[in-house]
């Protein structure tokens, strides 16, 4: 794209996916080198064909100055925020947060993230993730007073490192117990680090993969996720990902000792959350009614939700409603579905997620971008219907390539020009119709029949001027 391929000719192509490839390689993923002899006129010189590991690199990378503007994104207090508030100001930006958390930069248009799990580093190089594809990560960086510095570099790359303010009361450095490989019950309750003594041990009579650990403390504040790492110290693995802790919503009802039950391959039925976790209580110190937490043991299912794609967004509460499921549209060129008749208003906002039970959210689109209206991608109430692709082939002028949305907007009632803003000039316009010095168009007599009489009169300029002055018009 930058001129890397100086002459026509042939060429073998060598590719180290753990980008391990030096300076030299593209990237560090990608090196070219001659086969043929390239066509050059007035020349018989030949393209070298040395092995990548001997090739002298050509540029060198320095750190360049910062420009423009950057963003800390990413799976921040367990959900997803893709915001503008931790803009960074002279490479730096600070942020408190209350759980582990997974950091991407975003500049506006491009997110720039690490190569690969990197797991507990406080510094990592970022690249940008539509280079990295499927290799595409986050820094990981734990609950604190953080303070984040980045540094951009003259071959397009990044880097990102982190400081922390321990909070008071804890000592720098100093951590529990450490134990060895295994999965770990990691929570607000261990500093949101592995602590030996939440060790998981393997349940044999379960029929399945199953592990438990009994007698854990929890009370209505306490949140959880279950990691495995491979040395008892750093977390490499957390379960469920990219979703709300255990216990962020809810489900701890009532104080108590517990036994926890975690499943790593996610085949724990309805009842577990996300499939994974299910906690049992063993005791509760609160007898208010309503408040004692389920019993059941670990199998009873609840009725099924069905799989599919659904549109989630503010207008559901951010959640799964069955009456939002899309239909195959079995008439389309490509994959696709259709949800039609959706009452959408300027301030709606949404995506489409894919769930495999109805329930959980398992995959978002798109993701790593705004909901579909947070731009004003809905310019007037009204019913619409919503197209969704899910292999990304809709065409430029859908949203992300993945979602298309038509249909009849509501007329805007006083918007006789209909530029979309009711102001004085449509009342002036009104005025002008009605001394017969203009005509209107069908669609303009009715958006300036604001009093809902089916005539035009002076009684519409007037309610125009008072919905312009903010007064009531009826």
């Amino acid at each position: 794209h930058n001129g890397e391929i100086t002459a026509d000719g042939t060429y073998d192509v060598y590719f180290r996916p753990n980008a391990d490839g030096g300076e030299d390689w593209f990237h560090n993923l990608i090196y070219v080198a001659s086969a043929e002899p390239a066509t050059v006129e007035s020349t018989t010189e030949t393209p070298t064909t040395e092995e990548p590991a001997t090739e002298t690199p050509t540029t060198d990378v320095t750190e360049i100055e910062l420009t423009g503007d950057y963003y800390l994104v990413g799976y921040i207090d367990g959900a997803d925020y893709y915001g503008t508030d931790h803009q960074f100001a002279e490479g730096k930006v600070s942020i408190t947060t209350s759980a582990t958390s997974y950091f991407i930069v975003f500049d506006g248009t491009n997110y720039f993230m690490t190569k690969g799990w990197l797991g507990e580093v406080t510094e990592a190089d970022l690249y940008n993730s539509e280079l990295l594809g499927a290799d595409a990560d986050k820094l990981m960086a734990p609950a604190g007073n953080l303070t984040f510095t980045l540094k951009a570099y003259s071959d397009g790359t990044y880097t990102l490192s982190y400081t922390v303010d321990e909070t008071p009361g804890t000592e720098p450095g100093t951590n529990p117990p450490a134990g060895d490989e295994g999965y770990y019950l990691v929570g607000n309750m261990t500093g949101w680090k592995i602590d030996a003594s939440y060790k998981l041990a393997k349940n044999d009579g379960a029929e399945t993969e199953e592990y438990m650990i009994s007698d854990v403390e929890l009370t209505t504040t306490s949140e959880f996720k279950i990691v495995y790492s491979k040395d008892g110290t750093a977390l490499t693995s957390w379960y469920p990902d990219l979703v709300p802790n255990y216990g962020a919503n809810g489900e701890i009802t009532a104080n108590g000792t517990y036994t926890v039950y975690f499943r790593p391959k996610a085949d724990g039925d309805k009842t577990w959350y996300h499939y994974v976790i299910q906690a049992v209580a063993d005791e509760v110190t609160t007898d208010e009614p309503g408040t004692e937490p389920t019993t059941e043991e670990p199998g009873t299912e609840p009725p099924a939700g069905e799989e599919g794609y659904y549109l989630v967004g503010n207008m559901t509460g951010w959640k799964i409603d069955a009456s939002y499921k899309f239909t195959k549209n079995d008439g389309a060129e490509v994959e696709e579905y259709t949800l039609e008749d959706v009452d959408l208003t300027t301030t709606s906002e949404f995506k489409v997620v894919y769930s495999k039970d109805g329930t959980a959210l398992t995959k978002w689109y798109p993701d790593l971008v705004d909901n579909y209206g947070a731009n004003g991608e809905i310019t007037a109430d009204g019913t619409y219907d919503v197209y969704f692709r899910p292999n990304g082939d809709g065409g430029d002028d859908w949203f992300y390539n993945v979602i298309y949305v038509a249909g009849e907007a509501e007329p805007l009632i006083g918007d006789v020009d209909g530029n979309g803003v009711v102001n004085i000039e449509d009342a002036t316009m009104l005025q002008r119709y009605l001394a017969e010095f203009i005509d209107l168009t069908d669609d303009q007599k009715l958006r300036a029949d604001v009093t809902g009489d089916n005539r035009l009169s002076i009684k519409d300029v007037t309610a125009i001027q008072r919905i312009v002055a903010e007064l009531p018009y009826k």
